[in-house]
């Protein structure tokens, strides 16, 4: 488009709208005019404060540009402090307070002064400072997601053992072998299967249907990967029986 800019004063070629770039590119950053915005008299430059970048959109440069989008303003936003993450994290609608963000084994997990760290020991560091060589935080609540610093207590690795027995959370063993209720073979037949594989002269699949099982299953059992506490049986000594 051919002419001078249509701005009052301004004697710059026009370039878009009937106005020369420099306010073109202040009405698309501000949708003004004449707001209070420096002209840019280099083509191409970004319009933010001290900066020489080469302008991609809206007459900022890439970084500017985003910056304005995420923020709405090109000065960098004021950084949180630890407690002001911490805290956007935490759900206090209830008796504990739960961290609703980043987990790890079902405990939060938190970044602090560098170190990644459970969200319990990062709300007692933050409350009380660091924690002590050989301690650890643990919960009165029992429940690993809980934040709430009167809930925690600072405690050795016998201590925690202590009150895990006290409150019958201790894991009782798994039952194995016979003693499983879940068992569809007894230890004698489990040692005639082994012997008769090793042996040869059948296949894993005859074994299943004799015994009742799948072929993965006799598998497990001759690999040892199931019944695998039972010891191995003395071969010259096992005579066969399939009901036994």
């Amino acid at each position: 488009m051919s002419g001078t800019c249509s701005v009052e004063n301004c004697t710059r070629d026009s370039h878009c709208r009937g106005w020369c770039n420099a306010h073109y590119q202040r009405w698309c950053l501000t949708g003004d005019l004449q707001v209070d915005v420096p002209l840019i008299e280099r083509q191409g430059q970004c319009s933010a404060p001290e900066c020489d970048q080469r302008a991609r959109c809206k007459n900022l440069c890439n970084r500017h540009y985003l910056r304005f989008r995420k923020f709405g303003t090109t000065d960098l936003p004021p950084t949180p402090t630890d407690q002001e993450r911490f805290e956007e994290g935490v759900d206090r609608s209830g008796d504990c307070h739960i961290w609703k963000e980043g987990k790890c084994r079902n405990y939060g997990h938190f970044r602090l002064n560098g170190q990644d760290m459970g969200a319990h020991q990062a709300a007692w560091t933050l409350a009380n400072g660091p924690i002590p060589d050989g301690l650890w935080v643990l919960h009165t609540c029992d429940n690993p997601k809980c934040v709430r610093v009167d809930h925690l207590w600072l405690g050795t690795m016998l201590d925690n053992i202590a009150d895990m027995v006290a409150k019958g959370r201790n894991r009782t063993p798994v039952a194995s072998g016979e003693a499983s209720p879940r068992h569809k073979v007894t230890a004698r037949q489990v040692d005639e299967i082994r012997v008769r594989y090793a042996a040869g002269g059948v296949t894993q699949q005859a074994l299943a249907d004799e015994y009742g099982l799948t072929q993965s299953a006799i598998s497990a059992i001759v690999r040892r990967r199931s019944w695998s506490q039972q010891p191995v049986p003395f071969q010259g000594d096992l005579p066969y029986h399939p009901n036994r």
